[in-house]
């Protein structure tokens, strides 16, 4: 009792929190010794990779140790640095910003065994060129109809004028809303940013206009999980104790 009086504050409530933690775990692990006859019946299936060693109530119980302070800060740095999640943070801060958008790298290794490294560059190049009319004309290109919008299909829609980049995101931006307000509703998007879209559209427009588009994908249309860093969106991971982190910037991924 005199060490643990010693100690400081945080100290105390790192040591509450594991203590609570460990029995906790003590607890799950005894509940399900006692219920295995119950629930393994009904939840074990051995086709399936389903473990019933960890009852959902024991999650219950853990969740809150990742939300709070201080053992949020702790708990969530391990899971940070253990996993190797900062790596890919810190090197796409080190990218030279002029080489993030477009890139050709890295090259199809196929394509480099079957036609050389600079033959293969240039043939990515030309992929993912922008098309022409006549390029949309030769491929049979029509208004998709009963499938899928497909990267071709905006491209041919933007260069013949059947469709603009800020038409596309504002029928995307309904469809959202839409579905959010569908009972149940799809939460398909954990967050969006009408104004900031609208914007991006905006100047892919002008772009199309000119005959300028940066290559095929320009102004085309596509989600990023939450867990890639996208500038002013929430990098969360699909955590809610975790929604607080917002990135400053695209990762390479998104900026390319």
């Amino acid at each position: 009792f005199a060490m643990f009086a010693s100690l400081t504050f945080f100290q105390r409530g790192f040591l509450i929190a594991f203590g609570v933690l460990v029995t906790s775990i003590m607890i799950a692990r005894v509940w399900v010794i006692c219920t295995a006859d119950s629930f393994q019946e009904d939840v074990y299936h051995p086709e399936t990779p389903v473990l019933p060693a960890i009852p959902l109530v024991f999650l219950n119980w853990a969740a809150p140790l990742f939300k709070y302070w201080p053992t949020s800060r702790i708990l969530n740095s391990l899971i940070y640095y253990d996993s190797g999640y900062y790596l890919m943070r810190e090197f796409t801060k080190r990218l030279d910003p002029s080489n993030r958008f477009p890139t050709f790298e890295p090259l199809v290794p196929e394509l480099i065994l079957e036609k050389g490294e600079q033959e293969a560059k240039e043939s990515i190049q030309q992929a993912l060129a922008a098309p022409t009319k006549q390029d949309c004309t030769a491929m049979g290109w029509e208004l998709p109809s009963g499938r899928r919008w497909t990267i071709a299909d905006y491209a041919c829609a933007y260069v013949t004028g059947t469709l603009t980049p800020t038409d596309a995101i504002r029928r995307i931006l309904r469809s959202i809303q839409s579905s959010d307000q569908a009972s149940p509703p799809l939460n398909a998007f954990v967050e969006t940013i009408p104004a900031m879209l609208m914007e991006s559209a905006a100047a892919a427009t002008a772009r199309h206009a000119a005959g300028e588009a940066l290559s095929i994908l320009d102004g085309v249309p596509f989600g990023v999980k939450d867990h890639i860093e996208a500038e002013a969106y929430h990098n969360s991971a699909g955590v809610a104790f975790w929604f607080e982190a917002m990135s400053d910037h695209d990762s390479a991924t998104v900026g390319r």
